[in-house]
């Protein structure tokens, strides 16, 4: 098994189309904070998750087909697990839609639900223990305080209490507030015809307080209550937040979504429309908002603005973070289907996909040394394509990257998915593959199907899981290393 591993390893490295380190560089910051800059020979020298001249690429493995969230008949939209102390054991937490339904009624069905990995957290299966937060909640993340007991955090949007119905769903303002979407589909997607039905909201969990996105529990187990009011008073509700520990304790939020407009009149203009929140204090004490900066490469403000002729625009969402050994502070923010960079069909583009000629699946590393003045990469950390242990490749579309960090260092050693399979839904104009991820199959135990692109895709071809892609940890280059 061990000599297996390290083969493997040894045959991906020498297939990989990037150095890992080597570019110059006069600070760790020239290597996006993912490496050091040697004092000496004045080159960036790479941590194990990461390779590239400047440590740009994520060093992603073979991923298990079977890895994550994909219960059948049920698809789900990403979240992220943690190692629990207590049992050992690894536990996610998920945004999954209820009612058999698909994609297309994420804002109708999603919910938050627990599950425990049977075996390794970057490798294994996950299976559903209950659900923690019902309808609506969606776009999870979660943390985990140290204390004995230790404190489980679910940052979400949605309160735990139905909404209406969904967004463009007929007759929206005639159905009931309980009324909650039922697909009755076999494969998790939502039928064309027809249309779903509805049903009234499940009873809510043992002990459940809906309370404005921020619950909280001294076990995965629950029960989920609502967080005090002195933890949540200036807490940043907005869509989607990351959330990240900082070494003195602290908390860091980061709501999605950062946008920035360029012109070929004024040169580069930029427009963030989202602030970092702190709790200085620890868990337990007031939110302060803090404005950060992201400087984004002129390469690609230029590239932008001279596609559009007039204005363009960048959108960078559904953030991850955290903040390594070093200090250093890191987020991976999807750019999905475009727009630009990802979404660039020109040679800009498919330099920032790395060469990959599908605008879709793109995952963009920004960093700071302080958490306030960012820098973004000029090209993506990851594109669609994803290697399977099993063998061969895929091109997925994939949102929500949430990072699953090594209990001992900080470092990165998996990235959680939403996914959908590449198959249907034309992304841009223009022939294939430039408008779609083409001829593109994830191993569906013995399902066929398609399924779309997007995440407002097709009612029949909207299905959608949660995938992980193990990342290299230095315990991947030495034999039986403990992924926690």
């Amino acid at each position: 098994m061990i000599a297996t591993a390290v083969s493997w390893l040894v045959a991906l490295a020498i297939a990989w189309p990037h150095p890992e380190g080597g570019g110059r560089c006069t600070s760790d910051a020239e290597c996006q904070l993912n490496g050091v800059c040697d004092s000496t020979a004045h080159v960036c020298s790479c941590d194990a998750a990461w390779y590239g001249a400047h440590c740009e690429y994520l060093f992603v493995l073979p991923a298990s087909p079977v890895a994550a969230y994909r219960k059948p008949g049920t698809s789900s939209w990403g979240g992220r697990s943690w190692l629990s102390e207590t049992d050992g054991k690894h536990h996610g937490f998920f945004s999954e839609f209820g009612g058999g339904c698909g994609m297309d009624m994420w804002d109708n069905t999603s919910r938050i639900i627990h599950a425990v990995a049977q075996g390794d957290g970057r490798a294994a299966s996950y299976a559903r223990v209950d659900v923690a937060v019902p309808q609506f909640a969606h776009c999870v993340d979660s943390l985990v305080l140290p204390g004995t007991p230790p404190t489980w955090l679910l940052f979400h949007n949605g309160d735990g209490q139905p909404r209406a119905c969904g967004i463009g769903s007929p007759d929206c303002d005639q159905k009931p507030l309980e009324w909650v979407a039922t697909c009755d589909s076999s494969n998790g997607t939502t039928p064309v015809s027809p249309p779903p039905r509805g049903h009234p909201a499940p009873p809510l969990p043992t002990g459940f307080q809906p309370a404005n996105g921020v619950h909280v529990a001294t076990s995965p187990d629950g029960p989920w209550r609502k967080a005090p009011a002195a933890a949540v008073d200036g807490f940043p509700y907005k869509d989607c937040p990351a959330v990240a520990l900082h070494p003195n304790g602290s908390i860091i939020a980061w709501p999605q979504s950062i946008v920035a407009t360029f012109g070929t009149d004024t040169g580069i203009a930029n427009n963030y429309t989202a602030a970092l929140s702190i709790t200085t204090g620890g868990w337990g004490t007031s939110w302060r908002s803090v404005q950060p900066v992201v400087h984004i490469p002129r390469s690609l403000g230029n590239a932008v603005a001279n596609e559009s002729g007039i204005l363009g625009y960048m959108r960078f969402g559904d953030p991850t973070m955290w903040i390594d050994a070093r200090g250093g502070w890191h987020s991976l923010m999807q750019n999905g289907d475009g727009p630009s960079p990802c979404g660039m069909l020109n040679d800009v583009g498919l330099a920032y996909r790395d060469g990959n000629p599908l605008p879709v699946g793109c995952t963009t590393h920004m960093w700071s040394t302080d958490g306030v003045a960012w820098n973004m990469s000029s090209v993506a950390a990851s594109n669609a394509s994803v290697i399977l242990a099993s063998a061969g490749e895929v091109n997925l579309f994939r949102q929500r990257p949430k990072v699953k960090l090594n209990k001992g260092n900080n470092a990165v050693v998996a990235i959680f998915h939403g996914a959908m399979r590449c198959g249907e839904r034309a992304v841009r104009d223009g022939k294939s593959p430039g408008n779609r991820c083409a001829e593109s199959r994830w191993p569906e135990h013995g399902q066929s199907g398609d399924g779309g692109v997007g995440i407002v895709a097709d009612r029949g071809l909207d299905r959608s899981f949660t995938i992980v892609v193990p990342v290299r940890s230095h315990t991947d280059t030495a034999a039986g290393g403990d992924h926690k």
